[in-house]
Order: structure tokens, then C-alpha cells, then sequence
């Protein structure tokens, strides 16, 4: 990890700023990998069907969807700081009803198909939130911030 951080031979201390220097990865390459890694963990859930898949695709789907709840969390603070409370409750309500939409999702999908048509559509959610990051990294000339 070192070498992303610090600048090549001959190029100036890490103390100097300047394009010469990796900046650190910013909150949307977090937001961008959480979505690939809860994209893993429903390929995990649909693949692995046993106890130890359930564990890690668990695992998996807690950590990417927390890291990318904490991301977004920092972007939208950054808006505006001063209505820090007025955000999160914008924030957290369309946080729910996202989640209630999953969830009758998740149930008409199970009826039409199981466990693996709910694994595909979790992996179909999943990659529909990676969608809109990979874009903009495309947009913004491969740019990981």
C-alpha cells in the first residue's frame, strides 16, 4: 500500500503537494468497492449454498453496505454542515424506504423463484449502486475521488 501513497524516486518529498503525489482514496472509490463487495457477497449467497456461505456472504454484505452508508454519510455532511440533523433525516428516511422497497422486492422475487432469485436480485441492486460510480469514474478520466 505504500507505494500508492508515497511519490516515486526523484519526484519530491510527500510533503510537497502537487499532482506529482497519490492522493489518498476518497469517499467514492469506498462507496464503489462497498457496492462490489455486497455485489460478492450475493454471488456468494446464490453460489455457496451452505452454512459457511451464509456466514461470510453476511460478513461480506455488512461490511460493503456499511462502508458505503459511512461514505455517503460523508459527502452529504459535507453539503452543508450546519444542517447536519435536516440531512440525516432525508438521509436515513430514503435509507428506509429503500430498504422496505428491498425488502417487497426480496418477497416477490422468492415466490416467483427462491433463494437463487433472490441472490440475483440482491446482485442485480448491488450492481445496480456500483453502476452510477463507475460512470462517474469513467467521466472523470479513471479519477478514484
Amino acid at each position: 500500500m505504500a507505494e500508492v501513497a508515497l511519490p516515486p524516486p526523484g519526484k519530491g518529498s510527500p510533503d510537497e503537494p502537487g499532482p506529482q503525489h497519490a492522493r489518498p482514496p476518497g469517499p467514492h472509490l469506498v462507496i464503489a468497492l462497498g457496492a462490489a463487495v455486497a455485489l460478492a457477497a450475493w454471488l456468494v449467497f446464490g453460489l455457496w449454498n451452505s452454512i459457511p456461505g451464509l456466514v461470510l456472504g453476511v460478513i461480506l454484505l455488512d461490511f460493503g453496505v456499511q462502508s458505503s452508508l459511512i461514505s455517503n454519510q460523508h459527502l452529504i455532511y459535507a453539503l452543508r454542515p450546519e444542517a447536519r440533523s435536516r440531512l440525516t433525516t432525508v438521509f436515513m428516511t430514503c435509507m428506509f424506504i429503500g430498504g422496505a422497497l428491498g425488502s417487497a422486492g426480496a418477497t416477490s422475487v422468492w415466490h416467483l423463484g427462491g433463494w437463487n432469485a433472490v441472490s440475483a436480485f440482491g446482485a442485480g441492486l448491488s450492481a445496480l449502486a456500483l453502476g452510477p460510480e463507475l460512470l462517474r469514474r469513467l467521466r472523470h478520466g479513471g479519477s478514484v475521488t
